[in-house]
Parts: C-alpha cells; structure tokens; sequence
C-alpha cells in the first residue's frame, strides 16, 4: 500500500505541477490575459470529465460494496463509454459555440473524458497508480508536452496552441483503449445498450449531480471575478488555486488509495474511518506548511499580482484545514445508503458559498471568493460529521484528548 500511495502522490504532484508549469509557459507567451482564458479552459475541461464518466465508478463501487468484495470490477462496456464521450463532447461543443472560449476546449473532451473513465475503473479496482498515471497522462503530460515544444518555436495564437496540444492527446486515445482491452482483469464489451446505458445514468444522478453542481457552481468563481473583477485578478487568483491543488492531491491521493475501504463502511454503516481521516489531516497539513515558501517564489515568476495570489492562497488553505479537521465524512458520504443525503448536502455547501461570495465580494473583492470556499468546505464537513456521528461510526482525525494521535 505504501508504494502505491507514494507513486499516486508523486504522480498527482507532478500533474499539479504541470499545470503550474502551463501557467508559467502562457504567462510567458502572451499574458495575464491568456492566464485568465486558460483557467475558463480547465473549468470546462473539469465539467467534461464529470459528464464522460457518468454513472461507471459509481455503480461499480456501490455494488461491490453490497457485495461485500470492494475489488471485484470485471467489465467495461467500451461502446457505452464512447457513447458517454459523444454525449459530453455535445454538450460542451454547445456550451462553448456561445462563448469565446469555444476553440480553447473543443478537441479535449472525448479522449479527456475516456482518460479519466478508465483511470475511474482502476480506482474501484484498487489500483490507483495505474489509474493516476492513465489519468494524468491524459489530462497533462501530452499537452504540456505539445505545449512546451510548440512555445519553444514561435508564438502563435492561443486557441490554436490549446487545439493543437489536445489534438495530440486525441491521437494517443486509441493507446487508452488498447490499454483498457489487454488489462486481463476486464472483459471489455463493444456493445452498445441504450436501455442499459440510461438505466446506469438514473441509478447516479445522486452521485452525479453534486459533481456537476460542485464543477459548474463551485468553480464558477473563476466567471463571478471575470465578471466583476479584472483579468488580472482572475488570473490571480487562478494561480493561487492551481497551486493549492498540490495540497488536494495530496490529500486525494490517500483517499483513493483506500476509497474501496471507505465505501464498505459507508454502505455497511460499521466500522471506522478515523485512521484514513488522520492521514489525510497529517498528508494537508505538512502539505500547506512547505507550500507557502514555495508559492512565494513562484509567484514572482509569473505576471501577476503576487500579494493578492499568496493572501487567497493562505485562506484557501485554511479551508482545506478546517475540512481535514473534521475527518473525512465529506468523502464518505457519496457511498452512504441513502445518496440524496450527498446531494443534500452538496447543494446547502454551495448555498453557503455563494451566499458569501455575494454578501462579501463588494468589501473584500477577490478574497469573497476564496471566503467563499472556506464557508463550503466548513458547511459541509461540519454536517457530514454530525451525520456520521449519528451512524456511530468515528471520521474525525483527532483523539479522545484532542490530539492526533
């Protein structure tokens, strides 16, 4: 377990800092301007990931917890996830038609959204280093590769470096699949049930729709600053967020590693998840503290404003920290029995949130909206916590002394 936590994290990292990296490379090439277009970019990349994955890890995970046998996926019907690809690219195609964006996301939802279903699987297996290296090649080792090969030479027009840099992943798609059919643990179906297809998606909308709440209202913030804010306040604030996702993945990191384990004590209301809980706090916490000095360096690199990036950094931190310090409820609930307890409880997260981004945003500007985040993750760790202490079952890290023991 402990080499494959270490590999998910290195790799997770390692894509967080890609995308750090991509930043630095745009912000190089063209501008805050462009910083600002490409994290529009990744939000919709985010809100095409969740579509093209609809319903699959959800329903392998709860019905191998029912089962009791967390580790027991056996198939992958490929034609319906190509399907869910062409449904998700549709929507997006339509989404982006009416905005100015449109160029910068179009060739990136098919082979993102089969990358990220096929990392999905692997994790219901209990195989989450294959899945993060599945995943974050596709989500960020190809086109950063493009990326960086193609600023090297001359500079040329946004969109067509971001189309051309996924144009390169959409080549390697079919490598994905070819993985998928010799993994020997499947059996790969090419057969395509549209009664089966739909069936999948009603049984997930529980699931699956805070996904999409929390892709397409919590990560709206990005158009709340657009809107009434400056670019270069958004751009800002984009980096301070990219950079705070080395804390998140981290963190993930351990989650997935153990999220089988989590999902049968949810489903099965025993047991305890206060040692996962703790790891997490601990993994969040030495996280945060090495990644302030770190941030103040790399801030200076890029055109923005450095001190308005590392305040909203320092108060997106302290909400990661307040939800770490109530366990991991929040994560567990998704796999509780009944699941519109997590959309629940999603939805009053996201209320909060927005409630103070609007009350705030004309006092303290771009810090309303990391405010915001912290009044989510307080909202809803705090009520997951209560939930599970009803269940009886222990999520918070902390010992009967206070203390992490």
């Amino acid at each position: 377990m402990f080499l494959n936590l270490a590999v998910v994290y290195t790799l997770r990292v390692i894509s967080g800092l890609g995308t750090l990296l991509a930043i630095v490379l745009i912000d190089r090439a063209y501008g805050s301007d462009e910083i600002a277009q490409y994290s529009i970019f990744m939000f919709l990349f985010n809100l095409a990931t969740v579509l093209a994955v609809w319903g699959s890890n959800v329903v392998a995970v709860d019905k191998n917890s029912e089962a009791g046998r967390a580790n027991k996926v056996t198939q992958i019907d490929i034609g319906h996830k190509l399907l869910d690809g062409l449904v998700a690219s549709a929507g997006i195609y339509l989404i982006l038609s009416t905005s100015t964006y449109w160029n910068a996301g179009l060739l990136a939802v098919i082979p993102l959204g089969v990358a990220g279903l096929i990392a999905a699987m692997l994790i219901v297996r209990n195989r989450p280093a294959e899945a993060i290296i599945c995943n974050e090649f596709g989500r960020a080792f190809v086109p950063l590769l493009a990326m960086f090969v193609m600023l090297s030479q001359e500079t040329i027009p946004f969109g067509m470096l971001v189309d051309t840099s996924y144009l390169v992943l959409f080549i390697m798609l079919p490598l994905l699949l070819f993985y998928a059919h010799r993994n020997p643990c499947w059996s790969v179906s090419y057969n395509i049930r549209l009664a089966a297809w739909l069936a999948e998606k009603r049984y997930a909308i529980p699931i699956v729709l805070p996904q999409i709440l929390i892709v397409v209202v919590a990560q709206s913030d990005r158009f709340v600053i657009e809107q009434w804010g400056s670019a270069r306040e958004l751009a800002s604030y984009f980096a301070a967020q990219a950079l705070y996702t080395v804390v998140l993945f981290g963190s993930h990191a351990v989650l997935n590693s153990v999220m089988p384990d989590i999902a049968k004590v949810a489903a099965q209301n025993s047991g305890s998840l206060r040692p996962e809980g703790r790891l997490a706090l601990k993994v969040s916490v030495l996280l945060s503290v090495l990644l302030i000095p770190a941030a103040y360096i790399y801030f200076g690199l890029i055109d923005i404003d450095r001190a308005v990036a590392m305040r909203v950094l320092v108060v997106l931190i302290v909400g990661g920290l307040i939800s770490s310090m109530f366990g991991i409820g929040v994560s567990a609930m998704q796999f509780c029995q009944n699941k519109n307890k997590y959309l629940f409880l999603v939805m009053l997260g996201l209320i909060s949130q927005y409630l103070t981004i609007f009350l705030l945003f004309e006092h303290f500007g771009v810090y309303a909206v990391a405010l915001g985040f912290v009044a989510y993750s307080a909202v809803t760790a705090c009520i997951a916590g209560i939930y599970w202490m009803n269940k009886r079952i222990p999520v918070s890290p902390f010992g009967k002394r206070g203390v992490i023991s």
